[in-house]
């Protein structure tokens, strides 16, 4: 199936607009999720490498993660980082990058690859390449690591019956002893009201 000009991907649902980092409009992003690509020394938008002590690329020869500066060869690893949205809380945006276009390429392989993309875990995967053309069957192919640098946090809205059915999802071992608990109030009350009710008679 092939795409028509323009288009970024197959699927007519999936609704993508394209802007240069100097075009993006400030309504979009502050108000839509963003996907940012690039090389470290072109990236887009340097905010997604500013937030926190997360991990970071900085020069050709150099990470950052937490407090850490660490030195590297040439770096040949891809990176896919996602983060919540500066700009609005309840967005988020991911990162793709790398050093060299190499890491880029291996950022390609990663989301295009369906063994690769459905390994994904975490917040931050770093992508590296174990040989120099790599056979997209073969399992050894590549490497990822996967990083998890912040806490996990829902964005959807939900109504009040989904945010029940969630809670009780998270808290599954209360659900037991509760109802063994509703059902010793509920055996309580039918006793007093026939107390009640024979007393009369």
């Amino acid at each position: 199936m092939s795409l028509t000009p323009g288009r970024l991907s197959r699927a007519a649902s999936v609704k993508l607009d394209v802007y240069r980092a100097s075009k993006l409009p400030v309504e979009q992003r502050d108000s839509r999720h963003i996907i940012a690509i690039g090389t470290e020394s072109q990236f887009p938008l340097s905010e997604a490498f500013e937030q926190g002590d997360g991990f970071a690329l900085r020069d050709l020869f150099s990470r950052h993660w937490g407090q850490k500066q660490i030195q590297t060869l040439p770096d040949q690893e891809g990176l896919v980082k996602q983060i919540i949205s500066p700009w609005n809380q309840d967005r988020v945006m991911l990162a793709l990058s790398a050093q060299t276009e190499v890491g880029l390429q291996q950022v390609r392989d990663l989301l295009s690859q369906d063994n690769l993309f459905f390994q994904l875990e975490g917040d931050t995967v770093l992508i590296a390449a174990n040989e120099p053309d790599p056979s997209p069957y073969d399992p050894n192919a590549y490497s990822l690591e996967f990083l998890q640098q912040s806490s996990q946090r829902q964005l959807a809205s939900a109504n009040l019956s989904s945010r029940i059915a969630s809670a009780l999802r998270g808290n599954w071992f209360i659900l037991a002893p509760g109802i063994v608990a509703a059902s010793l109030v509920l055996y309580g009350v039918i006793q007093l009201y026939l107390k009640r009710l024979t007393g009369q008679e």
